[in-house]
C-alpha cells in the first residue's frame, strides 16, 4: 500500500516553534499502521536472530557437504534476504499490542 502522511497541529507554548503560533508535527504511517509496538519489536528481534542463526548453520553444513564456498554464501545470502523480508516491513503481526496513551493534560496559565 501507499504510505500516508499525517499532520498534527498543536497550539505552541513557550519553548516551542514560535510564540503563540502553531507547531506542526509530521509523521509517516507505513502500510501496516503506526510504529511497531514493544512486543512486536521483541518478536521481530527474536525472528531475526533465529533466522540468521538457522541460515548460517544450514549454509555451513551445505557448504561442507558440497565442498563449495559459493554454495555456502548463496544459501547464507538467501537466508539474510528472507530475514530482511520477514523483519524489515511493518507487518500487522508486529502491531497486535498497541500502546494506550493517556490523554494530554490541560495546563491552566
Amino acid at each position: 500500500g501507499e504510505a500516508t502522511q499525517i499532520v498534527v497541529e498543536a497550539r505552541a507554548g513557550p519553548g516551542r516553534a514560535g510564540a503563540g503560533g502553531a507547531a506542526r508535527e509530521t509523521r509517516r504511517k507505513g502500510a501496516g499502521g503506526d510504529a511497531m509496538d514493544l512486543k512486536g519489536q521483541q518478536l521481530c528481534e527474536a525472528l531475526a536472530t533465529y533466522l540468521i542463526l538457522f541460515s548460517a548453520i544450514v549454509a555451513f553444513l551445505f557448504g561442507i557437504g558440497t565442498q563449495s564456498l559459493r554454495n555456502l554464501f548463496c544459501i547464507y545470502g538467501a537466508g539474510v534476504g528472507l530475514t530482511c523480508l520477514v523483519t524489515i516491513p511493518n507487518w500487522p503481526i508486529y502491531n497486535r499490542n498497541p500502546l494506550k496513551w493517556l490523554p494530554r493534560s490541560q495546563k491552566k496559565d
